[in-house]
């Protein structure tokens, strides 16, 4: 009986990190349009990587927090440049702020089941 205890106390004391890696549905509301993209989440300790579309971000999940940064293009604009999204998780949801090329728009994320 205290194995349990111990084993459940002990998966209770993992770190939010922990609870997002997986495949994500992540929407951007750009000013251009919507924006749909699977993306998968790996998490080491409190930090993140996610590859979406074959592009890497990287960055970090403490505390509820989520933050992380990458290089991506845009076929509107003709450029790349980097997309940081900010934001918060709330159990299987992710939702925040992105930025790209200096212009800020929402994003929202779901995890896949």
């Amino acid at each position: 009986m205290r194995l349990i205890t111990l084993l459940a106390a002990c998966a209770l004391a993992l770190p939010a990190a922990e609870s997002i890696a997986g495949k994500w549905n992540f929407v951007y509301e750009t000013p251009v349009g919507r924006r749909e993209s699977p993306t998968d989440i790996s998490v080491e300790g409190d930090k993140v990587t996610a590859v979406s579309a074959g592009r890497k971000f990287t960055g970090t999940c403490k505390d509820g927090k989520f933050k992380i940064a990458g290089e991506v293009g845009s076929a509107e604009h003709n450029r790349t440049g980097e997309l940081t999204l900010e934001g918060t998780v709330s159990g299987d949801k992710i939702s925040g702020q992105a930025s790209f090329a200096g212009v800020g728009f929402p994003f929202s994320a779901t995890k896949a089941k």
